[in-house]
């Protein structure tokens, strides 16, 4: 019988899934296979003395950030917190090498960035020969010693080309690196899809003949959401809240001429993407291949407010062709606008065609030409730590909805077919790579 661990912890909510959806890979490919995961924090600090010392846990406080969207300054706080883990690398290693040794792994799998140095030494010392993988739930690596660590025995999956490149940089060997097709995704995302979306709309209060947009911004939601239902009241939404429960009242409580559905934390999340017609969020890792992988268009948006990991992800949007993203300077709109066949318009500093979002609705019709401006839209509303978007910005996107979504569908399946395939499985089968019969 194969042991093996997963390492991850609660801060934000990719890694835990990410987790949650290897364990469900494993039992149903690989039932014999002994699996376990562990919150790092809770084989740090077993007793809970930071929260004690603290009153609260360091993951909540991380959590709490997000909620209230107070991201700006966490490239510079992350070198903080690298400098911190450096300065107690004895110390993390031997608080770890006993769980090691009491656990007996014939594997480990982390599934979180900048403590994998510790992880790996610890290991080796406690359980020499046995492998350790670390799968990035990032699109890329932010460097230095975010997810790769360099002169280290680590094997990487890399869901990207550009994570590959950039462990192929960092001097990982190529028998360490383990290409796959994107992130990892629970395996509920590949099951059957609903039967009657028209009824599935209906029984939320939306109409089935109206384009829909998903609107979600991570596990913990995002002051963000609030000014897009405010600028979007026209247009149908289904607002994904998470654990934000005061968001999800707020929400519910704002009126607007277009129905909506506001929903807090839900594991069905595969769900309600069936049920929409094109992905608006912040350019988290799993919240984007999931849209992706769904064949929502995405439109999504970064600044000085991005977490410095996520950055990346609005070029890689942009370069796969499966929506669109803008590095908004403080002052330009969240998205172009889309005209007439063959027209090109022009917002803020971001230009596109007809066609390169895609059409965004279900049943076909004409696209508009209304496009939000500066000094023709009414003031501009800023939110979630400098986001900014036109008033009547939400034109942008009724103007999109006027096509076809198979053209999305085809145009992610075509130009980014590595990040659409099942990659859930696909990850979970690179584990088998590194058996525990390798090293």
């Amino acid at each position: 019988m194969s042991r093996i661990e997963l390492v991850y912890f609660n801060a934000g909510g990719g890694h835990r899934a990410a987790a949650r959806a290897l364990e469900a890979a494993v039992k149903k490919g690989r039932p014999s296979w002994e699996l376990r995961s562990v919150n790092l924090f809770d084989v740090l600090d077993p007793q809970q003395r930071w929260r004690r010392l603290a009153g609260i846990e360091p993951e909540d406080y991380y959590n709490l950030r997000l909620k209230k969207g107070w991201t700006a300054g966490l490239a510079k706080e992350l070198k903080f917190l690298q400098a911190g883990i450096r300065l107690a690398h004895g110390y993390l290693v031997e608080r770890l090498m006993p769980h090691w040794v009491d656990g007996a792994p014939d594997l480990v799998v982390s599934l979180i960035p900048n403590f994998n140095r510790p992880l790996i030494e610890s290991v080796s010392l406690a359980r020499p020969g046995v492998p350790y993988l670390t799968v990035m739930t990032d699109l890329a690596d932010y460097p230095p010693n975010f997810w790769i660590e360099p002169g280290t025995v680590q094997h990487l999956v890399c869901g990207t080309a550009r994570a590959a490149e950039q462990a192929r940089a960092a001097g990982v060997g190529e028998e360490r690196i383990h290409r796959v097709s994107g992130m990892v995704l629970h395996p509920d995302f590949y099951g059957p899809e609903l039967v009657d979306l028209s009824a599935e709309r209906e029984s939320l209060g939306l109409d089935p003949t109206q384009p829909v947009g998903i609107v979600m911004f991570g596990g913990h939601g995002a002051p963000a959401m609030e000014a897009i239902a405010r600028e979007l009241d026209d247009v149908q939404l289904i607002l994904l809240c998470g654990h934000n429960a005061k968001l999800a009242a707020r929400l519910r409580g704002m009126n607007a001429r277009a129905p909506r559905a506001v929903v807090g934390y839900t594991p069905h999340v595969r769900k309600f993407m069936q049920l929409g017609d094109f992905f608006i969020g912040k350019p988290g890792p799993g919240s984007l291949s999931e849209a992706v992988h769904m064949g929502l268009p995405v439109i999504t948006f970064g600044n000085a407010s991005t977490m410095p990991q996520e950055r990346y992800n609005t070029e890689w949007v942009r370069e796969s062709g499966v929506g669109t993203g803008e590095i908004d300077a403080g002052s330009t709109p969240l998205v172009g606008c889309a005209g007439a066949a063959g027209d090109s318009r022009e917002s803020g500093r971001l230009s596109y065609r007809d066609g390169d979002v895609g059409g965004l609705r279900r049943d076909g019709g004409r696209r508009g030409r209304g496009c939000g401006r500066r000094g023709r839209g009414g003031s501009w509303g800023r939110y979630g730590g400098g986001y900014r978007v036109g008033r009547r910005w939400h034109r942008i996107i009724a103007a999109a909805a006027a096509g076809q979504r198979q053209h999305a569908e085809t145009t992610s399946k075509q130009n980014v077919s590595r990040a659409t395939s099942s990659h859930g499985l696909l990850t979970f089968e690179t584990a088998e790579l590194v058996s525990p019969a390798q090293t």
